[in-house]
């Protein structure tokens, strides 16, 4: 008991800390994504964001874009990607969250406490939208990476859509369920030895 209640203390700092790097990772991408939207069209060039220093020098913010592209079709690639990263960045703090609440009972040594099986099952529903929906964003990314990174040359057929689902994922949220299943027999063991006490 005492070693799982030790594993449950080190999981909830692990993803205490993932909790707080995804929303400060959250932040610095609207911060970015406020920066990208006021940038001065001189600042684009040949298919670049440079920030010309003092000295003379150019930091590179973006390179790699098709050199025809306007500062509006650049700024929305670099827009809508950032939202897709948000959206996962979203996903993970509130994987995160979840998976927290399903560790509390285990800290405190009772891991069959009535409505930890429906926490599980939680977080299996969310292993399984993250596995989908983090193939489809990908899938977008790809499609428009390709068209305004002019890259099309480099992949034959990379700019095709082709989405799928994870088979991991899939598999991770089957293991899931049935671990949910398991405490749900094991809350109604221990609901029936409480009685009998």
């Amino acid at each position: 008991m005492e070693k799982m209640m030790k594993t449950a203390n080190i999981l909830d700092v692990i993803a205490k800390v993932l909790f707080i790097i995804s929303i400060v990772a959250l932040c610095i991408l609207l911060a970015a994504n406020i920066a990208v939207a006021f940038v001065p069209d001189d600042m684009i060039e040949n298919g670049a964001v440079k920030y010309t220093l003092n000295s003379g020098h150019s930091l590179i913010i973006a390179d790699g874009f098709d050199p025809e592209l306007s500062k509006a079709e650049i700024t929305a690639f670099l827009l809508s990607a950032s939202v897709m990263a948000a959206v996962e960045l979203i996903m993970l703090a509130v994987g995160t969250k979840v998976f927290r609440k399903i560790l509390v009972p285990m800290k405190q040594g009772k891991p069959f406490e009535s409505g930890t099986s429906d926490k599980i099952k939680k977080f299996g529903h969310f292993v399984l939208i993250f596995s989908i929906v983090g193939n489809f964003i990908s899938s977008i990314i790809n499609v428009v990476t390709v068209h305004l990174l002019n890259t099309a040359e480099m992949f034959e057929n990379s700019a095709d859509f082709v989405f799928g689902i994870s088979l991991d994922g899939v598999i991770a949220a089957i293991i899931v369920y049935l671990i949910s299943y398991i405490f749900r027999y094991g809350e109604e063991l221990q609901k029936q030895a409480d009685e009998t006490l």
